[in-house]
């Protein structure tokens, strides 16, 4: 047993099957994300559990009884850890910005925003033509808006990301990194924004910082399919095809079944 066990830091079970299903709060998945880079134990139980889960919707059953019922136990449990958390967890300050995003049936940001939810990628226009939904609009905007000195430089680029301006948003998560230079949230995110701006400007050069950032979060957060994701999308807009798909494969093999893992999935059989 490592030494992370022995003194007892180990994440317990609901943390780590909410990991597992992909159902982490926010700010609890780089928490478990970083644990699990030094504790062999925990990794092999979440990774154990997202393949019985993969084994349970294809086959309609768990083939380890034991295992099966760890993971009932633990699923059980999450009911009421997430009951507990609404009244104990701060508010999320992109919350109305995820909202809308959710319903908007496209994305216009290329990359992986952290703890975002999936929309497709409108591939079908160039990033220049893609319009921003209204309702989007309108909650990035309330977070960067009149009144809102208290919103970090963080929230304040994810806003200016999704109202287009990637130059605003650089900045913005720039000033954020130097401010929390530990948070691979942060470097994740300058990394799509240095990207999205890369792609309009056809900038080589945004291209390699894109990477460079992407590298930071990962260096953060070693298992943090998020990252990976975006590493392997500048290094694809680079044409570093190999390391690309590399990094895809890294990405892909950390995500439970979802729609996200679809899109990764999409990247490597291009």
């Amino acid at each position: 047993m490592n030494a992370a066990k022995d003194a007892g830091k180990c994440p317990d079970e609901n943390v780590l099957a909410a990991f597992a299903e992909g159902k982490s709060k926010c700010g609890e998945r780089q928490t478990v994300e970083r644990h699990m880079a030094d504790c062999a134990e925990c990794a092999n139980i979440v990774s154990g559990v997202v393949r019985l889960l993969a084994n349970g919707s294809r086959d309609g059953e768990l083939r380890h009884p034991r295992a099966y019922l760890a993971v009932a136990a633990m699923v059980a449990m999450l009911a009421v850890s997430f009951a507990l958390l609404k009244f104990r967890a701060p508010t999320d300050p992109l919350r109305d910005l995820w909202k809308a995003a959710s319903t908007s049936g496209q994305r216009t940001i290329e990359g992986w925003v952290s703890h975002s939810p999936y929309a497709p990628f409108g591939r079908n226009r160039s990033a220049n033509e893609l319009s921003v939904d209204l309702n989007v609009r309108a909650a990035a905007e309330s977070l960067i808006g009149a009144g809102t000195k208290d919103v970090s430089d963080h929230t304040r680029g994810v806003a200016l990301l999704y109202l287009g301006d990637a130059a605003g948003a650089t900045a913005a998560l720039e000033l954020a990194a130097r401010r929390t230079p530990e948070d691979p949230d942060v470097w994740n995110d300058l990394s799509v924004a240095v990207l999205s701006h890369a792609i309009r400007s056809r900038d080589r050069a945004d291209l390699h910082r894109a990477v460079t950032a992407a590298d930071r979060a990962v260096a953060l957060a070693p298992l943090s399919a998020t990252a990976y994701f975006n590493r392997g999308l500048a290094l694809e807009h680079l044409g570093a095809s190999t390391d690309a798909r590399h990094s895809y494969a890294r990405s892909a093999a950390l995500l439970p079944p979802s729609a996200w893992r679809e899109e990764v999935a999409a990247h490597l059989d291009r």
